[in-house]
């Protein structure tokens, strides 16, 4: 059995995922054997041949990851400027009771 290629590019938008998809559901009801490699970031091929069912994609997992680390960054940095003016506060205040004794 001959081992065919096919490789479908080109800008954004002009139907190269349904393309595909449409040509790899006819020669796989003709009973060939296919693979599909999708490189699309937005991952369509992989969402048409799986019939519009999300999926969790690494990339948009890792920015809902560095999201949550940035804001706990905010948070930490937020605490450490409010202990900071608390301690001060409180040596401001034992300052003087301090200096007598």
């Amino acid at each position: 059995m001959a081992l065919r290629q096919c490789a479908i590019y080109g800008k954004g938008g002009i139907g190269k995922s349904t393309t595909t998809q449409n040509l790899v559901a006819g020669l796989a009801e003709l009973g060939k054997k296919v693979m599909i490699v999708g490189c699309d970031p937005k991952a369509d091929s992989t969402r048409l041949i799986l019939h519009a069912k999300v999926q969790i994609r690494l990339c948009g997992r890792y920015r809902l990851l560095e999201a949550r680390d940035k804001l706990k960054v905010q948070v930490c940095t937020a605490i450490a400027r409010e202990l900071a003016g608390f301690i001060s506060a409180i040596g401001q205040t034992l300052a003087p009771a301090m200096a007598s004794a």
